[in-house]
């Protein structure tokens, strides 16, 4: 296995967001199934190196950009049997493409219970989800060429991503725009320094509060009130708490 697009919408925190949390065990079943591994065993698989702590991933703003876990071989610890008969030294894993989710242009964290929407709601998931993966912006006539550099960008990135295990099996050099990727998108320990944060992503009570990140404006509590107004025009959850 080559490679993992990891898509995240768990509600970790307060607020429905992930943190991290399903790579962190993910990360620990890995640990403990390559510490217990015996030759002939199937279905092991090494994992990457990933903060093991929530607040990394929230400071750092893992769980709110795309992020890559596992660029080169070296982020691989070298494990063997609990008997010492076996090595994964030349037992490489994926490279894992992290995307978790996050407000790009809507606020997408309702409750798991929700079971009904409205057509406000569907369209702004949509919207949401189609502007994070494609990592672009709402397209208006001042940001039409920047939003398709970086869209073509970010393609070129996942491509990358997609192929850097074959490329290290051929020994084949990383390449100018896959090296400027990497070091946009790679975690290795601490965050790349270009890795823009937003800065506002925590309050001070240590509440993670994040923010629309491609444009639409707005704020959370604004778009609640909208909702909510909508819902009831609609005659929808009118018994929902």
């Amino acid at each position: 296995m080559d490679f993992i697009l990891a898509v995240d919408s768990s509600a970790d925190t307060h607020q429905h967001w992930p943190n991290g949390s399903s790579l962190i065990n993910t990360q620990k079943r890995a640990q403990s199934l390559l510490s217990q591994y015996q030759p002939g065993d199937v279905g092991v698989v090494p994992f990457p190196h990933v903060p093991e702590d929530f607040q990394t991933w929230v400071t750092q703003e893992l769980n709110y950009k795309p992020v890559f876990f596992g660029c080169n071989s070296s982020n691989y610890t070298n494990i063997t049997s609990h008997n010492g008969a076996s090595s994964f030294a030349s037992f490489v894993g994926p490279l894992i493409l992290y995307l978790p989710n996050a407000p790009w242009s809507y606020y997408t964290n309702t409750s798991t219970f929700q079971l009904d929407y409205i057509s406000a709601e569907i369209s702004g998931f949509f919207e949401n989800g189609e502007l994070q993966v494609s990592q672009s912006q709402k397209s208006n006539h001042t940001n039409t060429n920047t939003t398709c550099s970086a869209t073509t960008e970010w393609k070129k990135c996942v491509g990358c991503a997609i192929m850097q295990r074959s490329k290290e099996r051929a020994n084949i050099p990383l390449g100018e725009t896959c090296k400027g990727c990497f070091d946009r998108y790679c975690w290795g320990g601490g965050y790349p320094e270009n890795r823009l944060l937003n800065g506002t992503m925590v309050r001070e009570d240590g509440t993670y509060d994040p923010v629309l990140e491609g444009g639409g404006g707005g704020s959370f509590q604004s778009q609640h009130e909208f909702i909510q107004r909508e819902r009831r025009r609609a005659g929808v959850g009118k018994n929902h708490h």
